[in-house]
């Protein structure tokens, strides 16, 4: 008879975790995609300039930096 810990697990389904190598890579191909694209004039700079720092600033804002940065502006203030 199987126990209450592996009654649990077994009915809970797995889903695989996303490596950070992986993420690293969409982020860095997202990036020269961006760059392939101002080189072949599809876009202008300032607006690959734009959707990069949009970009970044997303990224990070779940890291939490923006939100240290932002505290320390406010303490700076």
């Amino acid at each position: 008879m199987a126990t209450q810990q592996e009654q649990r697990t077994s009915s809970t389904p797995q889903t695989p975790a996303r490596s950070t190598l992986d993420t690293d890579l969409a982020r860095v191909a997202w990036y020269v995609g961006l760059g392939a694209m101002v080189a072949l004039e599809v876009i202008e700079w300032p607006i690959a300039a734009l959707l990069a720092a949009t970009h970044f600033i997303e990224h990070n804002a779940r890291d939490g930096i923006v939100r240290q940065l932002t505290e320390g502006l406010e303490e700076g203030i």
